[in-house]
């Protein structure tokens, strides 16, 4: 690590990655409080403060404040609380959470007073940590990666890892077979360090130690034990000692639709650990092999390649994944041709049925339409403004809007279309202003959901009074909005039957209990959690993994799981779901308005069009893409690199 400072190369207008024009000299992303002010009383603690945030940058991969703008910033700085990182990154360790929240105090007597007081901090973690013989590349390298066939394979330290010829890589795995004098032992007078070279050993090794943990391409978890290393073949259990059975776990741990898709993979182990705890399946243990999905929605990218290799090389009995409905399209033809099982638990736009699929998630015409029906009941509800992610559900979902709003005499303003991981939405919100409309619709997805909603409210239009609808935000993503205020925004989603918000029959306290107290669950979480539980259940009915024979004992019966039922629908392998609409009130808090809690059954094409008028809006959407199910094009502040 080589900490630079080419201290004011130049300054461009309202840029916060370079320095600030005008009074304030500094960089407004890692900038203290009492510096923005310009106040004379700045001292070490302001470098301390600094420091604090590039660290903050090291483990999250971005600043602790954000805005559109040097003079948004400032005021974020000043007045609001970061994120905690780990809303992020969950596995960060508590240690180093205290570190960063003590440093970026608003207060400088609240923060380490000096470089020594902080260096003490950071050599207690150091001391805690377990070194490592071998660097973060190396490892990583070590461990086979998601491929097309025909790419040529992976070589590391003289092994072939194409994952045909060898067991998944774990990390353990990777650490023992490193390279002895790679990472050399370190003997040294820690006090002669400077502060800076501490942080960056302290934020490269737990960061990049987290980051390559959460995309491992397998965790293997024994029964019965909360660790990963197996255990002699004397003292395993007669089950752990059968060969395992292989699942998949595939979702996007990296990217902006990351903050969606990592808490699902989070409930997929969780429900893979109680599974193993009580014994796994068929007297065998449950492997879970992770892949990243890496935010890629083209037919040809990461998702793809992971769905591949799961199906055809680490042959695994199911696949639990997907989010975005661009991935979920371009692996679902994997699973067709190889027989596989695909367990999808997004509330999506529908429009789909695939015998090798069970849709965990919910259909319009359970959460879109009965939202929108709500709405309607509503006085002065007349003009309405979409604003969607430029993918298959947004586009899927306007088209359902439009129809449907065309029975209340509503009329669509306008409908605005950002590509995957754009974060700019102020000419948009200009936009909004002119046009004034009497509901926004949010149909955007991940962090762009997250940047848009802050902009809203910081444009003064997220009002009690233009009330904003969004259909693919959750808890998730709530956790990082929990600085602004979203009164009188609105949620809308759906449940399992029987499942009471706040009290999904224990799984909250689990999840919880195994994640941390500050992690939030949603209830595309619980469809994740419930769709591994659902495939084992028709695993033990059907005494054997076989998909067809899986998929007969799922729709056959109701099955209950922790005193949740869950029905698949055997005409269309969707599951039964009950409406469920949420209005924020004070400090964000969720008050479920009441409504028709009828238990509604999935019709994945709605009936305001024949199937094949659906499938030829499918096709034309295709076609627009050039042959992707998402816009392939970049992101604006991505574009001309």
């Amino acid at each position: 690590m080589k900490l630079t400072d080419f201290g004011i190369v130049k300054t461009i207008e309202d840029d916060p990655e370079l320095t600030a024009s005008g009074q304030l000299v500094g960089t407004p992303l890692y900038m203290s409080p009492e510096q923005s002010t310009g106040s004379r009383d700045v001292d070490v603690r302001s470098d301390i403060y600094s420091l604090g945030a590039s660290y903050y940058a090291l483990l999250t991969g971005r600043p602790p404040f954000s805005g559109g703008n040097v003079l948004e910033i400032l005021v974020n700085l000043r007045t609001t609380a970061p994120v905690d990182p780990r809303e992020y990154v969950p596995e960060i360790p508590e240690a180093c959470v205290k570190v960063i929240k003590r440093t970026l105090s608003k207060k400088p007597e609240r923060r380490y007073q000096s470089a020594a007081e902080l260096l003490i901090e950071l050599e207690s973690i150091l001391d805690s940590m377990p070194r490592r013989q071998q660097s973060i590349f190396q490892m990583e390298s070590a461990l086979p990666q998601p491929r097309l066939v025909g790419e040529s394979q992976v070589q590391a330290q003289g092994a072939t890892l194409d994952g045909a010829n060898v067991r998944p890589g774990t990390l353990e795995r990777a650490l023992d077979e490193s390279i002895p004098g790679q990472y050399r032992t370190v003997s040294f007078s820690r006090r002669n360090f400077l502060l800076g070279g501490a942080l960056a050993i302290t934020g490269v090794g737990a960061g990049g130690y987290l980051a390559l943990r959460s995309r491992l391409s397998s965790v293997s978890v024994q029964p019965g034990s909360k660790n990963p290393t197996s255990p002699t073949p004397q003292s395993q259990p007669l089950a752990a000692r059968k060969t395992p059975l292989r699942v998949g776990i595939l979702h996007s741990l990296s990217g902006p639709l990351a903050v969606s898709e990592r808490p699902l993979a989070d409930a997929s182990m969780l429900a893979v650990e109680e599974l193993n705890t009580a014994g796994g399946l068929l007297g065998r243990p449950i492997e879970a092999i992770v892949l990243d999905g890496k935010s890629e929605v083209t037919t040809d990218s990461a998702f793809a390649r992971a769905a591949n290799r799961l199906l055809t090389e680490d042959k695994v009995a199911a696949v639990f994944g997907g989010f975005g409905s661009g991935g979920r399209k371009a692996i679902k033809p994997f699973f067709e041709q190889h027989n596989g099982l695909l367990f999808y638990p997004a509330s999506y736009e529908g429009l789909e049925e695939s015998p090798n699929i069970i849709y965990t998630g919910a259909t319009p015409n359970q959460f879109v339409l009965p939202a929108l029906h709500w709405f309607a009941k509503q006085a002065g509800i007349k003009r309405i403004f979409l604003v969607g992610t430029d993918g298959l559900r947004p586009r899927a979902i306007e088209a359902l809007v439009e129809e449907e709003i065309r029975k209340q005499s509503w009329k669509l303003i306008e409908s605005y279309f950002a590509v995957v991981g754009d974060f700019e939405y102020s000419a948009v919100i200009k936009r909004i202003k002119k046009s004034q409309p009497q509901l926004i619709l949010n149909v955007l997805v991940g962090d762009s959901s997250v940047a848009f909603l802050k902009q809203l409210r910081e444009a003064e239009i997220l009002r009690k009074d233009i009330p904003t609808l969004s259909f693919t935000i959750g808890e998730a993503e709530m956790a990082q909005l929990s600085s602004i205020d979203l009164s009188g925004h609105y949620i809308a989603r759906a449940h399992f039957p029987l499942v009471q918000a706040g009290n999904e029959s224990g799984f909250v306290s689990r999840f919880k209990a195994k994640f941390g107290a500050h992690r939030v669950v949603s209830e595309t979480m619980e469809a994740a959690y419930c769709g591994v539980h659902l495939w084992a259940a028709a695993v033990r009915q059907a005494k054997s993994e076989n998909v067809r024979e899986v998929l007969t004992a799922l729709k056959q019966k109701e099955h209950e799981i922790h005193g949740v039922k869950v029905r698949v629908d055997p005409s269309n392998q969707h599951t039964w779901k009950s409406f469920e609409l949420g209005k924020l009130g004070a400090q964000n808090q969720m008050e479920i308005v009441p409504t028709d809690h009828e238990v509604l059954p999935p019709i994945p094409f709605p009936g305001s069009r024949t199937r094949a008028e659906w499938n030829v809006f499918l096709d034309s959407l295709f076609t627009r893409w050039d042959h992707n199910w998402a816009n392939p094009h970049k992101p604006s502040h991505l574009r001309g690199k």
